[in-house]
């Protein structure tokens, strides 16, 4: 379930330059600590094994890669959109395992993240409806 910032980092890499067009300053400085905090609440709540290798990382990946050559804007959004509302449901189900656990504090970063995340969703979803 740790595996997201692979996600976060996957999803990025696949929207290419499309992404880069709405991510903002203060979110490229505020979303590199996610992973040190993720770490910190996963090592404190005790389950399972922290990420071991990049092939580990593979194992977890949730959001598939997109290989083609070329991806229409319009395309590369909605896939983008939709990569999000699966990040969104997968911080959903750490979400309840912190609250299984225990761990407030965990639940709190991922309430935080889960307001940016659907918030992303509504934009890509307003930026798409009309292009699709």
């Amino acid at each position: 379930m740790f595996c997201e910032e692979a996600i976060f980092d996957n999803a990025d890499r696949e929207a290419g330059g499309a992404r880069k067009l709405h991510r903002s300053d203060g979110e490229k400085q505020t979303r590199r600590p996610r992973p040190d905090a993720i770490a910190e609440r996963f090592r404190k709540v005790g389950s399972g094994t922290t990420t071991i290798s990049i092939a580990h990382i593979a194992r977890c990946q949730r959001v598939r890669d997109n290989d083609e050559d070329y991806v229409c804007p319009a395309d590369t959004l909605e896939e983008l959109r939709k990569d999000n509302e699966s990040l969104v449901a997968s911080m959903r189900e750490t979400h309840a395992l912190c609250d299984q656990k225990g761990d407030l504090a965990g639940a709190s970063l991922l309430e935080n993240w889960i307001d940016e995340r659907e918030r992303r969703v509504w934009f890509l979803f307003e930026t798409t409806r009309h292009a699709i």
